[in-house]
């Protein structure tokens, strides 16, 4: 008989393993710990009820530097349910515990007195073992994991000879990326293979791989491994709820049609069928994959075309705010000196004086600062000229032993949005708002003492609010809070 003093344990699911002197096991199970619950979390509200259109501020006391998520959600569109998955139960319990749990927070309740026993009947139908003890006792450590420690994203990839394929050790590879300045060199193993890793960029981002070219007569193939994301399996088994007898759904799709009728209208009007014409610098931008919408000034096909035998300063100096530089071979924007973009590559001031004008489509003039910002080096303005189909600065065909490989990233850091009814003109705005969720903050952090706040805007219902937050302490303490404020 054997004795463990439960205070000195951590809260969660334990695994207990009875062996003998040979480290061969005779029994094992698992059990619950539970430790009594600490209250580390405050919220408080700067008033006890909160009117059409108001503004909340809550303030947040716990544990210094803590990271917590808020959401904010109405009480007539969504129901908080108490037995639903909690941050709690999900790190104590359902992560050590294979398959689906059914209401698994209805194990945290301190209403529930029969917790205990339906925890430990939980333990004997639904345990497993995450790692094999008594192999680990006996030295037996597996050698290979199913998947690599991933620090970051990960590129990967292949160089071998063509049309014979073997691998090509030794093989300098370099990646590159100009939006980011990004340069990475690696050497391939014996097998040809190579990774690039440790970086991180949002989604969509283009990177240049190439391969170091040594043996002449060689060819060389660079081939990379396919990016995927991980299969989503859904574990929850799904129910079809009554919807007709659902009310908190019921009240919210009445209210989504009356803000559609609102928006839109009732009224269908035929009519007439018209023609919409694009301008050609509309599509040419849209084709080159330029990064504005539109230009401060234009010069089309057609002006370029009226223009014959001038130079390309002549051409530019007809635009306002274009004049000749003092050595009379180049031009300033507003006396400064602008940036020059040919097909989306920056140029010299040189090549207005040596691209003929029959070699150009199209001229652009960007001025204003939303469109300069989005070229390095193009504060003064920016001169963008497209070259017709087939011209200079064409892109190159890719040899074997080069790649553009476009990365599976992250998705860019999106804000929630929220009505700013401080604004008179929001605040008596006739459009309904009946906003399930009123406000989230997936990231929201505590300061040194332990003090952070957060403000959002109610919508139109009189009905109340839930906030809920969750989160971790610096030491891997669970926080959650649930506090109701009143509607009026």
């Amino acid at each position: 008989y054997v004795a463990l003093p439960k205070a000195e344990l951590p809260a969660g699911v334990m695994q207990i393993v009875l062996m003998n002197a040979h480290g061969e096991c005779l029994a094992e199970r698992l059990v619950f710990i539970r430790q009594p619950r600490q209250e580390l979390l405050e919220l408080s509200a700067d008033k006890t009820a909160y009117g059409k259109r108001d503004r909340a501020h809550i303030q947040v006391k716990t544990l210094a530097n803590a990271d917590l998520s808020v959401s904010v959600t109405t009480d007539a569109y969504v129901q908080l349910d108490s037995c639903d998955m909690t941050i709690e139960s999900y790190l104590l319990l359902s992560s050590d515990l294979r398959g689906h749990i059914e209401e698994p927070g209805a194990y945290f309740l301190e209403s529930n007195r029969q917790a205990d026993a339906q925890l430990e009947m939980l333990m004997l139908t639904q345990g497993w073992r995450r790692y094999d003890i008594p192999k680990l006792c006996s030295g037996l450590l597996d050698e290979h994991t199913q998947h690599e420690l991933e620090v970051g994203s990960i590129l990967c990839g292949k160089l071998q000879t063509y049309p014979i394929r073997r691998a090509i050790p030794n093989a300098h590879i370099s990646i590159f990326n100009a939006e980011h300045n990004y340069f990475n060199a690696v050497t391939t193993d014996n097998r040809g293979r190579f990774c690039f890793d440790g970086f991180e960029y949002a989604d969509s981002t283009s990177f240049f791989v190439q391969a170091e070219k040594k043996q002449q007569g060689v060819i060389m193939e660079l081939s990379m491994e396919n990016q995927d994301f991980p299969q989503v399996s859904f574990k929850i088994p799904y129910s079809r709820k009554d919807m007709a007898n659902d009310e908190t759904l019921q009240r919210l799709l009445h209210h989504s049609r009356e803000r559609y009728y609102f928006e839109n209208g009732t009224m269908t009007i035929d009519l007439d069928e018209i023609g919409i014409t694009v301008k050609a610098s509309d599509n040419i931008r849209k084709e080159r994959g330029a990064l504005y919408h539109y230009a401060s000034y234009t010069f089309e096909p057609e002006d370029i075309e009226d223009f014959a035998g001038a130079t390309l300063i002549d051409i530019l100096l007809q635009a306002p705010g274009i004049t000749l530089n003092s050595t009379g071979d180049g031009i300033l924007m507003r006396n400064v000196t602008p940036l020059i973009v040919i097909n989306n590559m920056t140029g010299q001031m040189q090549d207005l004086s040596t691209i003929q004008p029959m070699d150009v489509e199209m001229i652009d003039i960007l001025r204003d600062p939303s469109q300069t910002a989005l070229y390095q080096g193009g504060g003064n303005g920016v001169i963008c000229i497209y070259l017709k189909q087939g011209q200079r600065n064409e892109e190159r065909p890719l040899g074997s032993h080069q790649k553009v490989v476009p990365y599976l990233g992250y998705t860019s850091p999106k804000e929630f949005y929220q009505p700013i009814y401080s604004v008179e003109k929001n605040r008596n705005n006739n459009l309904p708002d009946y906003r399930s969720t009123l406000y989230w903050q997936p990231n929201l952090t505590c300061d040194e003492n332990g003090m952070a706040d957060f403000r959002f805007y109610t919508g139109d219902s009189k009905s109340d609010c839930t906030i809920l937050v969750e989160g971790i302490g610096p030491k891997g303490e669970i926080l959650r809070k649930v506090l109701k404020v009143q509607g009026k």
